[in-house]
């Protein structure tokens, strides 16, 4: 692509500022359930308690702080970072500070002194205290969510099968589409709809049924990577490789959108360094995430996209960023990593206009209408 000049330019800087770092990135992260309320001595915002405070702990409580993942017994304590009774957006960001060493590691050995088990009809919590700076904290644990099952989203009402309670529900069909038949049918219920009418727009972007070309175009690569797409827990995506960049177009149930995601890696004096660059093309937003060969994580940014400015010069000017981390060697670099986040954007836009051919889109100049420099 025409920004790799760019990337690789950049990327040589970076190599000379770096030294080793030992953050491990595990690619999944099972937070055990805690069967003793015995001292165990653990960095604070060790979620998963493998002796190491990396960018897993912080998404694990990042996860949990929004009911998609659970953390279980004494893991709580340390997981509450701020040690203000609950753990939020705010713990996760003191764990991936803590990662990177912008903040300092806090040993604490935290044992249970009493514990409520939250269910689905009421809240707990737990009370530990720590034996090595007699510091107490009580976090809140909130109610679990009801056990339905699948087919009471169907008609929109079930019985938990945890606590036998009548629970309403928002009616969702779990639909399949047949493209050929120009319809979709729920796999539990069987319920046929017509599909979603293929989007028809005019010279102002507007089409009948008053979307947007952008949300049309997302619900047209969800139901495509659906019904095509390959499955790898939660998500459904297509890959592809335009040497030397990997392209792939996700769709996670779990975030509830697709993205674009591009990535690739660069050696450079015997250090390698990986780049992942996450597109949301309806929400104009771009995450990166660079590591070194053995998963020491190096930066962390996020940004917003702004699309008139993005062009395949990469100056930066495209990207605004919201949130920036890295460690001490690479502080002030700011530009640069706007820079490549720019040229990750506009990679994205070309490659997606591209592939868009294989959805069956017509209208995907529509969709990326305000890119004016890459149009």
């Amino acid at each position: 692509m025409k920004k790799l000049s760019v990337f690789v330019s950049l990327l040589l800087i970076f190599c000379m500022c770096l030294t080793g770092y030992a953050s491990e990135i595990p690619e999944e992260t099972t937070v055990p359930e805690e069967t003793t309320s015995a001292p165990e001595a653990r960095y604070l915002c060790d979620a998963d308690g493998d002796g190491n405070v990396t960018a897993s702990d912080a998404r694990t409580i990042l996860r949990n702080s929004v009911g998609l993942d659970s953390i279980e017994g004494i893991s709580l304590a340390y997981s509450d970072a701020d040690m203000n009774g609950s753990i939020g957006a705010a713990d996760a960001r003191l764990a991936l500070r803590t990662s990177v060493e912008l903040e300092q590691k806090q040993e604490y050995a935290f044992s249970i002194t009493d514990m409520k088990a939250a269910s689905c009809t009421e809240g707990g919590y737990i009370k530990a205290k720590c034996e090595i700076t007699q510091k107490t904290v009580e976090v809140a644990v909130p109610k679990r969510p009801h056990s339905i099952p699948a087919s009471a989203y169907c008609s929109g009402e079930g019985v938990c099968t945890l606590c036998s309670q009548k629970v309403k529900v928002e009616i969702r069909h779990d639909f399949e589409s047949d493209y050929q038949a120009d319809k979709k049918i729920c796999r539990i219920c069987r319920l046929e709809e017509p599909l979603q009418h293929k989007h028809s727009y005019n010279s102002e972007h507007r089409c009948v049924c008053g979307k947007a070309p952008v949300t049309a175009f997302a619900e047209d690569v969800k139901n495509y990577l659906i019904t095509y797409g390959e499955v790898e827990y939660s998500a459904f995506y297509v890959n592809d490789f335009v040497d030397p960049l990997s392209f792939s177009l996700v769709y996670d149930s779990d975030v509830g959108f697709p993205y674009v995601y591009c990535g690739f890696g660069v050696q450079s004096e015997g250090v390698i360094l990986y780049y992942d660059f996450y597109f949301d093309f309806e929400d104009y937003t771009i995450e990166m995430i660079a590591y070194t060969q053995d998963g020491a994580t190096i930066a962390y940014a996020y940004g917003d996209v702004l699309p008139a400015l993005i062009d395949v010069t990469a100056t930066g000017d495209g990207v605004v960023l919201t949130e920036f981390e890295t460690v001490p060697e690479l502080s002030g670099y700011e530009a640069e990593f706007r820079q490549m986040m720019e040229g990750a954007v506009c990679d994205s836009v070309l490659w997606l206009k591209g592939y868009a051919g294989t959805l069956g889109c017509t209208y995907i100049d529509h969709v990326f209408v305000d890119y004016t420099q890459i149009n």
